[in-house]
């Protein structure tokens, strides 16, 4: 459910092509896909992830042979609320809280704030399996090649700490509630 929209810029698109504003209090339909454009929005899952997506992100739910998980594509912020672990997301499941910001259509970048996690995925015949762990206020760059197998798509290509500039920056933006009421 959508808990918060900046302003009614952000839409959602149904799979009949049929548009319409996103506000608080609306329910996110499957494979309904949801464009911030200059706007942002909070959503909580009923898992109790929170989901915050910055400006210009797409963000939708849809049926995979794990379940329902959303996918999206921008700068988006997850944390779990109740649940232990992030099991659903963008292309990688992570543990924790997380921001992820796409660089390039073919990297994105990961920052860990105070808790490490890791980035996991599973292959071809279900197995899980550890991409790369980001230890606490870290940033990490991965790259992917979807013409590969998934144990071996994946290229970490960057990891630096987060200078206390960019910790600020980060919490100010996307923990500190006041952005997102």
């Amino acid at each position: 459910m959508a808990t918060y929209a900046s302003d009614d810029s952000i839409e959602s698109l149904a799979t009949s092509g049929d548009s319409s504003n996103m506000t608080a209090g609306t329910l996110i339909g499957l494979n309904h896909e949801i464009r911030t454009n200059n706007g942002h929005m909070e959503i909580r899952s009923h898992r109790g992830i929170i989901y915050r997506l910055g400006t210009n992100t797409t963000f939708s739910i849809q049926q995979r042979i794990e379940g329902e998980v959303p996918i999206f594509y921008g700068k988006v912020y997850m944390d779990t609320l109740r649940a232990d672990t992030i099991v659903d997301g963008g292309k990688y499941r992570t543990s924790c809280v997380s921001l992820t910001e796409n660089i390039d259509p073919v990297t994105d970048r990961y920052y860990a704030l105070n808790d490490p996690f890791e980035i996991m995925e599973y292959d071809e015949q279900g197995r899980e399996f550890q991409i790369a762990s980001v230890a606490p206020f870290t940033k990490l760059d991965l790259r992917f090649n979807n013409n590969l197998v998934m144990r071996e798509k994946y290229q970490v290509v960057s990891r630096a700490a987060l200078n206390d500039e960019e910790i600020d920056s980060l919490y100010s933006e996307w923990v500190s509630p006041v952005n997102w009421k």
